[in-house]
């Protein structure tokens, strides 16, 4: 009797289940086709009759290729509705429906990849675009729409794989191991979590390298700064003190150098491995030595308060000590750098003051040409010995 009840329950759970999935793909379908019938098409439409909102190009960009996405999920939903809606019973199975439609998932990294992009281009849009702002007002307010804008609609494809992951674990859960459908949803589910996975991993990636284009163009540079391995860890605004005229710099700490800019221009730049994190007798405060690329070798900068102060020696001193545990060749290099430079604080203490004005003339002398050498458009990498 028990083991009956225990049957019986999960065979419910498992109708329930089957039916959710069923359920939220015909109102995601549904969705996605009223954003098409809505707003991309009417689009287009005046795109062809020369009278455009926005022109192709936008287009692209805010929708990306979310008609794709349709024609994927209108197949799945049609095997959905063949084999819950029509056709369901305790042995049932759609594990094998999954599997089919797991390399046409692969469509929604392009879409994952260009999201953050394309909500910016929207709103950059509508702010802009008088014409476009009414077009979009105006489509919210369509009956199809049941009052979801269009902003909530576009996130819906981010959100449907993760979807998929925790349905196919329900129903795996209530699914008996002896159920002729249990092998194949727990494949469906590994594949549509490696797909999932898959998607997190190349949208982070894209947004750190669309990070580091952003910074390119923010700061007018041109040294290659896009590699591979390299993204942004950490953005400060901190106040530079102990100058004439104390003003606010920008810390753009990436995970192999550190760029410094003020009031939106690029400053200057050092490979993480030749900077040195100072305490200072001040609460708030602290130092950078920058004995190879700064101008005044150094940079004294104030937080707000002594807690963000530790926070930001920390994070920066964190980042140096993961560069050189990755690439151990540059604890040499920062070993002999320290050196080297303490013999030369060593020497400018014995200087006389008027001494170390002409030294301190001369450094900046040289760090001028060694910024404008670097700076020159025809290099495309940045390289510190």
């Amino acid at each position: 009797l028990l083991t009956f009840y225990f049957t019986n329950t999960m065979s419910s759970h498992r109708d329930c289940i089957a039916k959710e999935i069923l359920s939220t793909e015909s109102f995601y379908v549904e969705s996605l086709r009223t954003v098409i019938e809505v707003f991309i098409e009417p689009l287009r439409l005046l795109i062809k009759k020369h009278k455009p909102i926005i022109n192709d190009e936008l287009l692209t960009m805010i929708f990306a290729n979310i008609e794709l996405i349709v024609n994927v999920n209108e197949e799945l939903l049609a095997e959905l509705e063949d084999k819950i809606g029509n056709d369901w019973s305790e042995d049932q199975c759609i594990g094998e429906t999954f599997i089919k439609m797991v390399p046409f998932l692969k469509s929604y990294s392009q879409y994952c990849n260009s999201f953050d992009v394309a909500n910016q281009t929207l709103q950059e849009t509508i702010n802009n675009n008088s014409k476009f702002k009414r077009f979009v007002k105006k489509g919210n307010k369509n009956q199809k729409c049941k009052n979801i804008d269009l902003e909530s609609f576009l996130i819906m494809p981010v959100q449907r794989v993760p979807r998929y992951v925790l349905l196919l674990k329900d129903l795996v859960k209530y699914t008996d191991p002896s159920h002729p459908d249990y092998n194949n949803l727990q494949e469906a589910l590994t594949s549509v979590q490696k797909v999932a996975t898959a998607i997190n991993v190349s949208v982070s990636i894209f947004q750190k390298k669309a990070r580091l284009i952003s910074i390119e163009q923010e700061l007018n540079l041109h040294i290659g700064l896009i590699q591979p391995s390299r993204e942004v860890l950490y953005e400060v605004n901190l106040m530079r003190i102990n100058v004439r005229k104390p003003h606010v710099i920008k810390l753009y700490v990436l995970n192999d150098m550190l760029i410094i800019a003020t009031d939106g221009k690029y400053v200057d730049r050092c490979s993480l491995h030749f900077v040195w994190v100072i305490d200072v007798d001040d609460d708030c405060a602290f130092e950078l030595k920058l004995p190879f690329c700064f101008k005044d070798n150094s940079v004294t900068v104030a937080a707000q308060n002594e807690e963000e102060k530790a926070t930001w020696m920390n994070n920066i001193n964190e980042a140096i000590e993961d560069l050189i545990s990755k690439q151990p060749k540059l604890l040499v290099k920062r070993g002999k750098a320290e050196q080297k430079f303490k013999q030369k604080e060593e020497t400018i203490a014995q200087m006389s003051p008027q001494e170390r004005r002409k030294q301190l003339r001369e450094e900046r002398k040289q760090a001028k040409k060694r910024k404008l050498v670097r700076d020159d458009s025809k290099f495309n990498t940045i390289r510190f010995d």
